[in-house]
């Protein structure tokens, strides 16, 4: 009966444009929303941007490109949902949008691919491409 209740909660949140944010261990909030093994992607009210960031725990330039991605999340928190996609964990994420190479960052607006960038990148390249997409 819980479930049925939070998973109902859950999604008139989503459909009213809320966005639960995690807390870390250290009560800090989580801008990041890091899909796990088994999970699709967070639904989010209509109109709203996701940046989905499709990576790897082993993959260097993933791991250099990560605090650029999280930087990125609280900057323009409220302007897109942010989202973390570990292409081992979610295989089934990653055909589905074709992943062939990562770490791979994929906008969508109202479900449909709007932009896509290859490669890490540094901050201020990775935000003019976000203010540039982001309309």
């Amino acid at each position: 009966m819980k479930k049925i209740f939070y998973v109902t909660l859950m999604t008139i949140m989503a459909l009213a444009g809320f966005q639960a944010r995690a807390e870390s261990e250290n009560g800090e909030r989580e801008y990041v929303y890091q899909v796990q093994a088994g999970e699709d992607l967070p639904e989010v009210a209509e109109g709203t941007y996701m940046v989905i960031d499709f990576n790897a725990s082993w993959c260097m330039p993933c791991r250099m490109f990560k605090p650029a991605f999280d930087r990125a999340a609280q900057e323009f928190d409220g302007k897109a949902v942010f989202v973390s996609v570990n292409v081992d964990a979610c295989p089934d994420l990653a055909r589905e949008f074709a992943v062939q190479s990562i770490p791979f960052v994929l906008v969508l607006h109202d479900g449909n691919e709007v932009a896509r960038q290859l490669g890490a990148t540094s901050y201020p390249e990775f935000k003019a491409f976000l203010e540039r997409t982001l309309r």
